[in-house]
């Protein structure tokens, strides 16, 4: 009778060990299943604020005159340079620019053009021809996202929102300046 009544503690220790094991190992795929999402999603925020301030620098590094202005109150910001280095590798001077706009979360937007004067995307009429960089974007600690901090270079400082922000603080410096006019902010 001992040897039947010990087999059965020795199974039933063994089955509630298993059941034991089982919910931690549970717990742990759970847990690594929920953080899942939050990964992916800082890591897609830093992308985005990579690509930015990847823009912004080359569009700087060759500016020959550099214009950065408020544009409504509410942290509306427009940055223009005008460059020998304009997207896609065209012959000649162009004008890039970039356009921080509060409204529905915070966007950025890029565009470039011929030697015209750039000016800033305040109605959906004029934001036709921008592309969106970054979605979800607000300035750090009240600083403009984009501000001329020298006639050469550039700071940027904005944070992309996600369940696990990524804060994006960077400069950008051009070597060479302009005299006389500017066609794309003069």
């Amino acid at each position: 009778m001992r040897a039947d009544g010990g087999s059965t503690v020795v199974g039933l220790l063994t089955r509630v060990a298993v059941v034991g094991l089982l919910t931690i190992a549970g717990g742990v795929l759970v847990k690594t299943a929920s953080a899942e999402p939050a990964v992916r999603s800082a890591g897609a925020a830093v992308y985005l604020g990579q690509v930015v301030a990847q823009s912004v620098q080359q569009g700087v590094r060759g500016a020959q005159a550099i214009s950065s202005v408020p544009v409504l109150p509410g942290g509306a910001r427009l940055l223009v340079v005008w460059s020998d280095r304009v997207p896609g590798d065209q012959p000649g001077y162009g004008c890039q620019a970039w356009y921080y706009s509060p409204a529905g979360g915070g966007t950025i937007y890029t565009t470039h053009t011929a030697l015209t004067k750039i000016v800033a995307p305040t109605t959906p009429l004029l934001l036709a021809p921008w592309d969106t960089l970054a979605e979800g974007v607000t300035p750090i600690g009240g600083a403009a996202v984009f501000a001329k901090a020298t006639a050469t270079s550039v700071t940027m400082s904005f944070a992309i929102t996600a369940q696990e922000p990524a804060l994006i603080s960077s400069a950008a410096t051009s070597a060479i300046t302009a005299t006389g006019t500017v066609p794309c902010f003069d």
